[in-house]
């Protein structure tokens, strides 16, 4: 094999092992925002060395559409249509006659695509026949924050969920004219995925419907309940913050609620962590929720040893599989240490006020969090914002780490100007 055909599948081999690991950072529990840009770093100089290769690199990216591996293909997609003249024909040829596991790593690609006229090639799939590849589509304009108004009215009322859905998604952008009409049928549904979508995104439009359906759905089976209890926990309110504490004594919903307590910011909310972290099924993340509200680290004389079997180094818990999923790398609390740590500090803690990581929560704490907390919350975090800021201010807290920066400088310029109040104040 000619050297360069060698150094041309290092480069694709690395940047598929770099893909799924930044990938996994952007999802970690362990991982901050600068931790992500480090292992996006990576990825990007194996991207590069294979984007400056231009034609040489294609007859290596056209065949790694065949392969099985996510990262081999976005990383092919990613670096064809930056470095080849039709490389995004290519592309786009792939994501309309693929299967739906080769769609999903072409929509990652496209997402973070620069290609010119990128976008405008997009539009027209939205009108397609293939359902798929509509929804397809329209997730991609989503992340770009390039839907056109034309159509999206018409793909509201698609007969195939996930164009409904993803419809839905898209409809939280500030700068399209949605009327609350186009959106409140979608809140009567019996698709559970088209309800929770609208939900959303009539909180985003804050409508105050979509709040009362949120609540509902907290009552539901434990699936359609999960993304309710964490939507109605962003409001900061102390009463949902109590019914949350009600759906913890559930255990099938128990691991969710224990989740969405943590960013109810209540004191009441830190006192019921307190209480599940004598349970090893749940002990992480109530110990989670616990630190963040109050902001005490688990970890030194609060936290037990790790477990034999997951002990990795840092490297290694990039690698490892996410299944059960990022939760499974959460520190295990010494409760008894956490309990006597509250006794000290509790009275610091006032019923009514909304706390993150230990200080009240405004806008400048919600923006400071947005920066400097893990990965994995930083999700929940990025979509209070995009509710409060009614979708002007949307963090993509899965793209690069070059445009969330620029979203977050965005926003902190505006921060004052968030409104902060509980939903029930809020919505309309």
């Amino acid at each position: 094999m000619p050297v360069i055909e060698e150094i041309l599948e290092e480069h694709l081999d690395e940047a598929s092992f770099h893909w799924l690991r930044w990938e996994k950072a952007l999802l970690s529990a362990e991982h901050d925002l600068p931790d992500a840009a480090a292992q996006e770093e990576r990825l990007m100089a194996h991207l590069d060395g294979l984007v400056v290769a231009g034609l040489e690199a294609e007859p290596l990216l056209v065949p790694a559409f065949e392969s099985e591996e996510p990262g081999r293909i976005a990383s092919a997609a990613f670096a064809l249509m930056k470095g080849h003249p039709r490389g995004l024909e290519e592309v786009l040829a792939r994501l309309k006659d693929g299967p739906p596991e080769l769609r999903a790593a072409l929509e990652r690609a496209l997402e973070l695509g620069t290609s010119p006229g990128l976008d405008s090639r997009l539009i027209p799939l939205l009108d397609s026949d293939d359902a798929g590849l509509a929804a397809s589509a329209l997730r991609v304009l989503t992340s770009r924050s390039a839907v056109p108004v034309e159509p999206l009215e018409r793909l509201l009322r698609h007969e195939v969920a996930e164009v409904r859905m993803a419809a839905l998604a898209a409809a939280a952008a500030p700068a399209l004219p949605i009327l609350p009409e186009w959106l409140l049928p979608a809140l009567a549904s019996t698709h559970p995925g088209i309800r929770a979508a609208a939900v959303e995104a009539g909180m985003t439009r804050h409508l105050r419907p979509a709040l009362a359906t949120c609540r509902e759905l907290v009552g539901t089976e434990a699936d359609a309940a999960r993304e309710a209890m964490l939507l109605l926990a962003l409001g900061g309110a102390e009463a949902d913050a109590a019914r949350l504490v009600e759906k913890a004594e559930d255990a099938g919903t128990r691991a969710s609620a224990l989740w969405a307590l943590g960013f109810t910011g209540q004191p009441c909310a830190a006192e019921a962590a307190l209480r599940w972290m004598e349970d090893p099924a749940v002990a992480p993340l109530a110990a989670e929720a616990f630190s963040a509200i109050t902001g005490l680290v688990v970890s030194g004389p609060h936290a037990l040893p790790p477990r034999e079997d997951a002990l990795h180094d840092e490297e290694e818990d990039l690698d490892a599989d996410l299944v059960p999923g990022p939760e499974a790398a959460l520190p295990r609390p010494d409760a008894q240490a956490i309990r006597e740590w509250w006794t000290q500090h509790a009275s610091r803690f006032q019923r009514g006020t909304r706390y993150l990581e230990g200080r009240p929560l405004d806008a400048a704490a919600l923006l400071a969090a947005l920066e400097g907390s893990t990965m994995r919350r930083r999700h929940a975090l990025a979509r209070e914002l995009a509710i409060r800021s009614r979708g002007a201010h949307r963090v993509p807290t899965r793209g690069p780490t070059w445009r969330q920066d620029a979203e977050l400088a965005r926003a902190r310029a505006a921060g004052a100007r968030l409104d902060m109040r509980p939903w029930n104040r809020l919505m309309g």
